[in-house]
């Protein structure tokens, strides 16, 4: 006999009612994760660091990589293979580095998640704080060359610095030690840093009229002028001139081997480093069974310098010939010659 007792009717609809309002109150739809950054800068001595981890979303989320854009913050123990829905995980990282001033760290996480797969916690790591002002570098080395000695050395370079907000500029004038080089400083920009403190670039132009009283190269020394005798050095600038040779062998040296032939062939460029014609002829004291001519480069050749043939007629080859060098003489004043290493090794049966 069905039981039609309006109670009983009542009990049922208060039942399906709070088993609606639970399947509610939960997570529904597909994965999602979320994930909590750190809002205040993170020293580089503070060790470990827990990235905050929530599925919000109503199925699993199963994580696949993470990656760091940065050395210094790098993941440290077991990550979560997947985050149930509703629940919190969290991702161990350590923070560490020697630098100076803050750096931007971005941790990318790569999910299976159906919205939004890939997460991107970003966060500033503060590093080593030093009163200002003070060079990011502690030393720069900046590197020039010439192609010849009464060549004017020229180069421009970028120095960073942290300095005080509205602060004068640290880095107002250079001087070097050759009395004939001169350092012009000029602010290049400047951008807002943390601590009060300002992110300042100086473009520094540096020249020498003549390597005259350096034929092969030299290094000059770039030392801050200090308007104030408390105030700090600045950084230690070294600047390289190297005097190269206007024009070069490719390649630098030659080997030619027997093996079985009777002859041997090798392709040697004479190139010039600069635009100017220059004239290149081989020194006409060969040995015996080596000979040495120069190649058409083709009509329209861009090319600056002469190619030559390099052949070796084994069996005219004295014996006692392994290694020699071939001169190359040339109509260059600053590169009157050129001079090859060759080396020959002969088939051994």
């Amino acid at each position: 006999m069905p039981n039609d007792h309006p109670l009983h009717a009542w009990a049922i609809a208060i039942i399906a009612m709070i088993m609606l309002l639970a399947a509610g109150c939960g997570p529904s739809g597909p994965g999602k994760l979320s994930v909590d950054v750190p809002e205040e800068p993170i020293p580089v001595d503070s060790g470990s660091l827990e990235l905050a981890l929530a599925n919000t979303g109503g199925t699993p989320v199963r994580i696949l990589e993470v990656q760091s854009s940065c050395g210094c913050t790098i993941v440290d123990g077991d990550v979560p293979s997947v985050i149930e829905a509703g629940e919190r995980a969290s991702i161990p990282l350590r923070v560490s580095g020697s630098f100076y001033g803050a750096k931007d760290v971005r941790v990318t996480i790569r999910t299976d998640a159906e919205r939004n797969p890939v997460q991107i916690a970003s966060f500033r790591v503060a590093g080593k704080k030093l009163q200002p002002p003070y060079a990011t570098q502690k030393s720069y080395v900046f590197r020039t060359e010439v192609e010849r000695i009464d060549q004017e050395a020229r180069t421009s370079f970028t120095i960073r610095t942290l300095e005080k907000k509205d602060s004068a500029h640290w880095l107002s004038a250079l001087e070097c030690s050759d009395s004939d080089a001169t350092a012009i400083v000029k602010l290049e920009d400047e951008r807002p840093f943390v601590d009060a403190t300002v992110e300042r670039r100086y473009q520094v132009s540096f020249s020498i009229p003549s390597m005259v009283s350096h034929p092969q190269g030299a290094r000059f020394r770039l030392m801050p002028v200090l308007e104030r005798p408390s105030a700090k050095p600045g950084p230690t600038v070294v600047v390289e001139v190297d005097v190269v040779h206007p024009l070069q062998a490719f390649p630098a040296s030659v080997t030619l081997r027997a093996e079985r032939e009777k002859r041997s062939v090798q392709q040697l460029l004479i190139a010039a480093r600069h635009n100017r014609p220059v004239a290149v002829s081989v020194q006409s004291d060969l040995p015996a069974g080596l000979q040495v001519t120069p190649r058409q480069t083709g009509k329209g050749s861009s090319m600056n310098g002469q190619v030559f043939s390099i052949e070796v007629d084994w069996d005219a080859l004295e014996p006692a010939t392994d290694e020699l060098d071939l001169t190359f003489l040339t109509d260059d004043t600053a590169c009157p010659s050129v001079t090859v290493p060759v080396r020959l090794i002969r088939h051994r049966s």
